[in-house]
């Protein structure tokens, strides 16, 4: 899948992108139901987590419903783009 879940404490799940690269659309698509996705150029690119989702058990190990989504950009060659501007972009899209 294109999503990793990690337990909390408090019974929350932390939803986070699988590190990589995303090189098909149905990737996309099933990255996009969990997270708002800003994407700078065509695919193949690169995950860049700019805030994770939260979902909530419903049925330990079965179910559960996404509480929030997360946000995720999507960067074709990120050695590309200076450091500075990934960073501009990340603070940009963490206080909106």
């Amino acid at each position: 899948g294109t999503t990793w879940v990690i337990e909390l404490q408090d019974g929350e799940w932390l939803l986070l992108p699988r590190p990589g690269m995303l090189e098909r659309q149905a990737q996309l698509e099933s990255l996009s139901r969990l997270f708002e996705v800003s994407i700078d150029d065509p695919l193949p690119g690169q995950v860049d987590l700019l805030q994770p989702g939260f979902a909530t058990v419903v049925e330990h190990g079965r179910r559960w419903y996404l509480k929030q989504k997360g946000c995720v950009g999507v960067q074709s060659d990120p050695l590309k783009a200076s450091l500075e501007g990934r960073l501009k972009r990340i603070e940009a899209e963490l206080f909106k």
